[in-house]
């Protein structure tokens, strides 16, 4: 099969063989219960699944340990602790999800690729090739969420020694700190951990213990585009941190109250632009005895239908330079005088600083 990274990439190719799918389910008992979702992830706009990835090279102390044998007992020892990611999601007569903890299990595939990180690139960067091949997508009744797994885990080895991590994620239920939290107590178990942390520390304030469901609410900033174009760039930033400061915890309760009275509207996307910050995740940390992974985030920007969904995450490139990538979807045409204007938002008087890692993400 032909891959192709970007439109100004050359392709690359490759095989994958994949172990047909089989079912982890947790090491030990676990409590067989149902765990009502809250009013914000009623909403129908968050049945979706979203992916993310993480690149492994070949570390030499690794050697003769085997990283899907790792993962796996280590995923299975994981779902003791977080048992609802075992479980399936109902839905109730009126539309309301819950958890169903079955123990039945995630997905889990062992899959070998012949390639090299060294041929993604110097500098792991989505978009990346075909990677419907590299996380393989399960069909799902119902669209996938209904009655279906919450996870879907792929663990790729390559020809290098390194492996690829990649995971399908129930958006309803455990995006955000859940599924987070959950990844680092798999790398914690991997690496020897008898019990791992159980729920982030940064969130402020902090979520009750045993809370599964999402953690964000989506408060928006309107202008038109003749006041964006006709002003300053601090126009458009103070008008962004307006409504992130009003996100308070007062608001938070404020939304799930909208959302139980007018039967749960879905949030608006229509002329949007979404800035997702995946700073915080620390996910670029998680390690399962392998090092750091040279990239963790999303395979690409936008999800589904979502296109207007821009992430940004912290990076460090092959010549150990900190910064953030930011994943943006614009049609091709776009992307020169996207290109242009960042240039000239970020130029340094007196040099010559041009960016040179844009790339079309369509």
């Amino acid at each position: 099969m032909v891959l192709q990274k970007s439109s100004s990439s050359p392709s690359i190719v490759f095989q994958v063989r994949r172990n047909p799918a089989e079912i982890v389910a947790p090491a030990g008992p676990t409590p067989h219960e149902l765990k009502l979702l809250s009013d914000i992830d009623d909403q129908q706009g968050l049945r979706i699944y979203h992916s993310a990835v993480q690149f492994f090279p070949y570390q030499a102390s690794m050697a003769g340990k085997d990283p899907v044998h790792v993962i796996r007992e280590a995923l299975s020892k994981a779902l003791v602790f977080y048992y609802p990611l075992a479980g399936r999601l109902r839905e109730g007569p009126t539309g309301k999800l819950m958890v169903d903890c079955t123990a039945q299990g995630v997905l889990f595939i062992e899959a070998d690729a012949d390639v090299t990180l060294d041929q993604f690139g110097v500098d792991l960067l989505p978009p990346f090739p075909c990677f419907h091949e590299l996380l393989y997508h399960a069909a799902f009744p119902n669209n996938g969420i209904i009655n279906s797994p919450l996870l879907l885990i792929q663990v790729t080895r390559l020809k290098c020694g390194g492996f690829i991590f990649a995971m399908r994620v129930n958006h309803t239920m455990c995006d955000g700190c859940g599924t987070t939290q959950f990844i680092k107590a798999i790398a914690e178990i991997a690496q020897g951990a008898a019990k791992p942390s159980i729920m982030p520390v940064w969130l402020n304030p902090p979520l009750p213990e045993g809370y599964y469901g999402n953690a964000f609410v989506l408060p928006a900033a309107v202008s038109t585009v003749g006041m964006l174009c006709g002003r300053p760039l601090s126009y458009a930033l103070e008008l962004a941190k307006k409504p992130k400061k009003e996100a308070t915890e007062e608001y938070v309760h404020s939304t799930a109250d909208l959302m139980a009275t007018k039967g749960r509207p879905p949030f608006s996307l229509r002329r949007s632009f979404i800035v997702s910050n995946l700073s915080k995740l620390e996910l670029s940390d998680v390690d399962y005895g392998w090092g750091k992974p040279l990239y963790f985030g999303p395979e690409e920007a936008g999800i589904h239908d979502i296109p207007g969904l821009c992430y940004y995450l912290p990076y460090t490139n092959s010549k150990g330079e900190h910064g953030t990538v930011v994943l943006i979807c614009l049609p091709e045409d776009a992307m020169k005088r996207f290109e242009n204007e960042i240039n000239g938002i970020l130029h340094i008087k007196g040099e010559d600083k041009p960016i040179n890692s844009i790339m079309s993400n369509l």
